[in-house]
């Protein structure tokens, strides 16, 4: 059973509904009131476009570089966090990467491609693989942790769990300035997407780089933030 009264409120009309649990619930139906609720979403909205864009936080080249810069290069942790930057392989990706999948000739590492969805008819999908290109000096610093550090060939090079290295990671990113909301392993992932479009590289080898199964996927990339337009904007003279 459900009961209402109306009250005059400095010339505002409120209404109290009680519920069927005896719970009183004011609703203001004033203008005002709607128009500081659309206003605080829009705002809210207005923040995580600036923010993410569509597919979430992203890191910026800069705060890349300043993440790094706090780290030996050829550490556990400097190895680890430049192989998120150039691979874009996600954080379990990159945790499963053993010594036998670095080919220091070809320059890629072999890393197992997860997320990956079922068969139509349930049954899960064989593993799949694919190379991922790395630069040079990561390279270079992965074979000199090599050298100290030699594990056996079904050994993973970062032995840690995936809860471990996503805390370190946020710690990481945090203490050298990257703001809360960006400091998450996967927004490396989308940080090497957004800056590889930026700097033109072809789609497709975005793709192929982060081993999305549908190119779909990957487009969703070229969906430019608010800052993003904001920047190409002011270059325009009106």
């Amino acid at each position: 059973m459900r009961s209402s009264t109306t009250h005059g409120t400095l010339g505002t009309t409120a209404r109290v509904a009680t519920s069927n649990h005896g719970a009183a619930i004011q609703k203001n139906h004033t203008s005002e009131k709607i128009g500081d609720r659309r206003g605080a979403a829009l705002a809210k909205q207005s923040r995580a476009i600036v923010g993410a864009g569509d597919y979430g936080p992203y890191v910026r080249p800069e705060e890349a570089r300043a993440v790094l810069a706090t780290l030996e290069p050829t550490s556990d942790w400097g190895t680890f966090t430049r192989f998120l930057w150039q691979s874009g392989a996600r954080i379990s990706e990159a945790l499963g990467v053993r010594d036998a999948d670095i080919d220091f000739g070809a320059g890629t590492v072999r890393v197992q491609t997860l997320k990956r969805r079922a068969n139509a008819d349930g049954t899960p999908k064989p593993p799949t693989f694919r190379l991922v290109p790395i630069q040079v000096d990561l390279l270079g610093f992965l074979a000199q942790r090599l050298r100290h550090f030699k594990p056996a060939d079904d050994d993973r090079l970062w032995p840690w769990t995936r809860e471990h290295a996503s805390r370190e990671i946020h710690r990481l990113m945090r203490n050298a300035g990257v703001p809360e909301e960006r400091c998450h392993p996967h927004a490396w992932r989308h940080g090497l997407a957004v800056h590889c479009i930026k700097s033109g590289v072809n789609l497709v080898v975005v793709q192929e780089q982060l081993g999305h199964a549908e190119i779909a996927s990957t487009m969703k990339y070229l969906k430019l933030t608010i800052l993003d337009r904001k920047q190409g904007l002011a270059r325009v003279e009106f």
